[in-house]
């Protein structure tokens, strides 16, 4: 007699939830510029979303939830990292921080640089960093809301800001004032950069353009108009333009913007910004399921190890489970105790009996509608159809005198099910029968194309509608398990 070594293997383990398609890069959108503080040009100012909005909703968008700092002191300092702009009702969260970018941060294309030791202000100034103009929907000179504001500078490194979403997101922008950019290769461009959740670059960075058809008017150091040029609006001083970014499959966890400079020959070292009316677009909520296996018995002897899996450790360790499996186990939501059982590291011989246990929980941003978990039988085992006839766990509507070969937990009722389609909500396919032939769209490999090889047998459970445990008062409806036996051949 040999003996196995055994493991709860999510392979072949699916819910009824599928992989989008892949990646594509998100569109940046950067307005042109308006400059003067007068009511013509905050109209105007106030226009320069339009297209964003547009290309949002043709994303899927259905709403639009804007950030307004509430109106108090005038340039008062706040901490310059992870200033609150924004929570939306779904509960994202958008976070502004000033940052210091140096010349090997701008190189490298995953950096965001460091955070800034001055700090950044809320004012309450009627136009925005360096007279550029606000928006009309937030001027109003009795209780208009405060702008985000930066005007210390850096002598060593260009300033940005980050914008640090708690989740990616489909679309997001803001106005920005006084976001000097210079293109012809005398000055410095602004620039902006996109992460995902990774802290990887997406795409390119892209050039802030400007406006000025001709650039030699911009700055300081302006050859053509050298007793204007500290009132010229151009290259982005003293104007105000709008930029975001659209992403239909929400990849996008940070936005930097860099700012450039206008000045002939300079670096952006002592350049300033200001930004007002951050917009996040929001699309409707998304569900997510997460599945966690274990063993939980084998033979007589069960399993109530509470064991957190880690990719971070060697994969022959107990408590190995690839990445990003590993985290399914430590999402909010799980009741406490509640995931028992082994990972691996257990040995099983031919006859021994295998009890697998397979935890779920719904954590979307919406309910988890219609949902069917299927699962293989491990191979090199076979499926005991006869494993809870003698439970103490009642028959759920399924023809009596079945078999019944799987348990279904859920709302607080744990049921025995069987193993034919009765009725119940359990079904047991024998190895070549496809379960697309019962429901037609499920795709227990994962793989797209809803035709399952089932060489071994195959379990699925009609598990139903799941609340959120996110936005559900009724969290125990959110989480359950299903259970079924194998015996080791």
């Amino acid at each position: 007699m040999y003996r196995r070594f055994i493991q709860a293997s999510s392979l072949g383990l699916l819910a009824g939830l599928w992989p989008s398609s892949a990646w594509a890069n998100p569109a940046v959108f950067i307005s042109e510029e308006v400059g003067f503080d007068n009511a013509a040009s905050r109209s105007q100012t106030d226009r320069l979303d339009d297209s964003w909005r547009t290309e949002a909703m043709q994303a899927g968008a259905i709403a639009f939830e804007q950030s307004q700092i509430p109106n108090g002191p005038n340039n008062e300092a706040i901490a310059p990292s992870r200033y609150p702009l924004l929570t939306t009702a779904s509960g994202v969260t958008v976070e502004i921080s000033l940052q210091d970018v140096t010349v090997a941060d701008v190189i490298n294309s995953d950096s965001t640089g460091t955070v800034a030791s001055g700090s950044p202000r809320l004012s309450s100034s009627s136009t925005l960093q360096g007279d550029a103009p606000r928006p009309a929907s937030f001027y109003d000179n009795s209780s208009q809301p405060r702008f985000w504001s930066e005007s210390t500078g850096s002598s060593i490194s260009r300033n940005a800001v980050l914008f640090d979403f708690s989740e990616p997101v489909t679309a997001f922008g803001a106005w920005f004032g006084d976001v000097e950019t210079r293109t012809d290769g005398n000055g410095l461009p602004a620039v902006v950069r996109l992460l995902d959740a990774n802290g990887d670059r997406i795409g390119a960075d892209i050039v802030v353009a400007t406006s000025t058809s001709d650039q030699s008017q911009c700055g300081s150091s302006s050859l053509r108009f050298p007793d204007s040029s500290d009132s010229f609006r151009g290259c982005g001083n003293r104007t105000t333009r709008w930029i975001g970014f659209v992403d239909p499959e929400a990849q996008v966890k940070q936005m930097l913007v860099i700012v450039g400079d206008d000045d002939f020959g300079d670096t952006g070292d002592r350049e300033h910004l200001s930004i007002i009316g951050a917009t996040l677009a929001t699309k409707p909520g998304s569900p997510n399921l997460l599945l966690v296996k274990r063993i939980t018995a084998i033979n007589d002897r069960r399993y109530s190890d509470l064991i957190d899996g880690h990719s971070d450790v060697a994969s022959t360790a107990d408590d190995y489970v690839p990445a990003p499996e590993d985290e399914a186990d430590n999402a909010s939501g799980w009741p406490s105790g509640y995931l028992r059982g082994r990972i691996r590291g257990l040995q099983a011989a031919p006859g021994d009996v295998v009890e697998y246990t397979i935890y779920f929980l719904s954590n979307g941003a919406v309910a988890a509608d219609q949902v069917l978990l299927c699962d293989y039988i491990p191979a090199d085992t076979r499926f005991v159809r006869v494993a809870f006839n003698f439970a103490s766990e009642p028959v759920a509507n399924g023809l009596s005198g079945a078999d019944r070969g799987i348990v279904l937990s859920q709302e607080d009722a744990t049921v025995s099910l069987t193993n034919s389609a009765d009725g119940d909500r359990g079904y047991y396919f024998a190895p070549g029968v496809d379960p697309a032939n019962t429901f037609v769209k499920i795709d227990c490999e994962g793989d797209g194309n809803a035709v399952n090889r089932n060489s071994n047998g195959a379990i699925v459970v009609d598990v139903g509608n799941l609340p959120s445990a996110r936005v559900s008062n009724n969290s125990s409806s959110a989480y359950g398990f299903v259970r079924f036996r194998v015996q080791v051949r």
